[in-house]
């Protein structure tokens, strides 16, 4: 099993520190507003590579950190008129119910910084001991990059040439510019504490290096994140770890791609923020899973209807094949026999090279033809064991969740479906079948001006004909 490590920049073969334990880290939430359809993304993507590392063995304690103090929580409080860890704890709610929507598994451990505040404070203290921290007299404290001969060894920065690229000096009571914050003076009633520096709070590097290292220990397995992370966050928590305490901090750096909207970042100024509430309502959740699975997580995914209308109806036909008994069920037991363990080899094949869920996917698609070829010819026993192999497989990457069925599908991508055209009144999934039988009907009647009119009114909300002769008109999802 390969995965990519933004560290060396190439894939590695995955060995744990401690087989089969496995320690994964993620950088989580500053919850200062609701929560958005990127951070949608990245807790699936990492869903993914949990529920795949487990389903290999893998023993995986997995933690995800709350920056319930931040500038932008203090900020925000000020608009809200309300405590600063009443805006985090407000937002942090509607993420993990948001979680929750997308089935994703709930970390092992959820610390929050506010509860970290003593142990960051000895952290720090320790680290001026070994000479890699300085205080002021204004009662901040920096980490002094340069007595870390390596930094810049994530992001591939070199420290003179990010000197040299920095023009002004604005906090004088630094050593160098590049210095960063481990603890910050500041008297913001409801959001400081009592230091041996004064009034102050964390800065934002050291509450991960804290948290990781006391919930998981010196050396971890996977730390995660989003591209965006790489520098300065990651670069500084490498620093303060290695620096505090003389070992590699983590063994594979891990970043997901990043989400844009229409090649646009995500803005509330731009009027393209989606938050994850909104986005469920609009496309479902079994929707949002399947088209961020058809992208590597390495990838960038530029978010549009488009997508999403790209993808309805590549999902419509896996769940048209299963039968919906099978789908409800929580536990699918089967015998093995040479086409699920095809499947089995081919799904992990891919998985194993960096988790490669677009090629998953390809193979589903592949083995569901060869079910639906049993099927024709009334092997139902070969047809079904491949069915139960897969939504076990699938359930793996996210997807057949026992309370989606066709129709529970079909009903929510319909309403996607004519949102995104602007249809005035929405018609419901059995109107749609009602018409495509009256249709059927005016054909055989040679009502051919009625069907024609049928024909028309479907299509103005987004469903296509597929005429047959034998068997009546099927449909699928109008794709411009």
């Amino acid at each position: 099993m390969k995965i990519y490590s933004s560290l060396s920049r190439k894939k590695e073969e995955f060995v744990p520190i401690e087989p089969p334990k496995v320690t994964m880290y993620a950088c989580g939430l500053t919850p200062q507003n609701h929560p958005h359809l990127g951070h949608a993304v990245a807790a699936i993507r990492f869903s993914i590579l949990r529920r795949y590392l487990r389903y290999k063995g893998f023993e995986v304690c997995f933690v995800e950190n709350a920056t319930d103090i931040d500038d932008k929580i203090i900020v925000r409080s000020e608009e809200l008129q309300i405590p600063p860890k009443e805006v985090a704890e407000k937002y942090l709610k509607e993420y993990l119910d948001a979680q929750r929507q997308l089935g994703l598994p709930h970390p092992d451990f959820y610390p929050r910084v506010t509860e970290y505040i003593d142990k960051i404070i000895v952290y720090v203290e320790q680290l001026i001991e070994k000479g890699f921290a300085y205080s002021t007299p204004e009662g901040d404290v920096y980490f002094e990059v340069l007595k870390k001969e390596d930094y810049g060894k994530l992001s591939g920065r070199i420290t003179d040439d990010l000197i040299s690229g920095t023009r002004v000096n604005v906090e004088t009571n630094k050593k160098n510019i590049l210095d960063f914050a481990l603890w910050k003076n500041d008297n913001t009633p409801n959001a400081s504490w009592d230091s041996p520096w004064g009034k102050g709070r964390p800065g934002w590097h050291i509450e991960c290096s804290v948290m990781s290292n006391d919930l998981l220990g010196e050396t971890i397995d996977i730390h995660c994140g989003g591209l965006d992370l790489i520098f300065p966050h990651h670069e500084n928590e490498i620093a303060q770890c290695e620096a505090h305490n003389g070992v590699q901090f983590a063994k594979y750096w891990v970043h997901c791609g990043l989400l844009v909207i229409d090649g646009r970042k995500m803005s509330k100024s731009l009027g393209n923020f989606f938050t994850i509430t909104d986005s469920l309502e609009k496309y479902g959740k079994e929707l949002i899973t399947f088209v961020i699975l058809r992208h590597h997580y390495r990838s960038p995914i530029d978010f549009n209807d488009k997508l999403f209308k790209d993808n309805l109806n590549a999902l419509r036909h896996f769940y048209q094949f299963f039968d919906p008994e099978l789908l409800a069920l929580e536990n699918l037991d089967f015998t093995g026999n040479e086409d699920t363990e095809k499947l089995t080899t081919a799904f992990e094949l891919a998985m194993d090279d960096d988790f490669n869920s677009p090629i998953a996917l390809t193979v589903f698609s592949e083995h569901l033809k060869i079910a639906q070829k049993y099927s024709e010819e009334g092997k139902t026993e070969e047809a079904i064991a491949i069915q139960k192999c897969m939504i076990n497989l699938g359930r793996v990457l996210g997807l057949f969740t026992p309370d989606y069925s066709l129709e529970r599908l079909e009903r929510e991508v319909l309403k996607f479906q004519q949102l995104s055209l602007n249809v005035s009144e929405l018609i419901s999934l059995e109107e749609v079948v009602g018409l495509v039988k009256q249709r059927d009907q005016a054909k055989l009647d040679k009502d051919y001006q009625k069907s024609d009119a049928l024909r028309n009114e479907l299509t103005a909300h987004g469903i296509k004909l597929l005429d047959n002769a034998t068997t009546g008109s099927a449909w699928q999802f109008l794709v411009n």
